[in-house]
């Protein structure tokens, strides 16, 4: 009885170290992979001063729109400085979805001295 007792009981133990190396492993992955990266895209990207200096972009963050990305509007002159600011900002890649998220919709315009895009107005 004694000997079956203390089988169970070693059974227990390397079950139990098993599960907490187990749940420490797939922690530091979460850590990992959950990160959430908010880009401030810089104020010059943006800035404008009538609407003919506004264009739509396709990708605006780390992931284009036709992967799952965000459209926006920015200086057309500022599409080159836009794409070196991203390659930096988005150096370790982030997982795009093969989803596209493009629209076709968009007008951008100059409002506040900053390009926004909008929409027409659904009727």
């Amino acid at each position: 009885m004694a000997r079956s007792l203390r089988i169970k009981f070693a059974l227990m133990g390397g079950l139990f170290v098993a599960l907490l190396v187990m749940s420490l492993v797939l922690s530091s992955f979460y850590k990992a992979t959950a990160r959430v990266k908010t880009l401030i895209i810089p104020p010059d990207i943006v800035a404008c001063e009538t609407d003919q200096d506004c264009r739509v972009s396709n990708q605006i963050a780390c992931c284009p729109c036709e992967a799952g990305g965000g459209q926006g509007a920015i200086n057309k002159r500022m599409r080159l400085p836009l794409k070196n600011f991203l390659e930096g900002a988005c150096r370790k890649r982030v997982p795009c979805v093969d989803i596209s998220a493009c629209r076709d919709d968009l007008t951008p315009v100059c409002r506040d001295n900053v390009c926004t895009v909008i929409t027409p107005q659904r009727t």
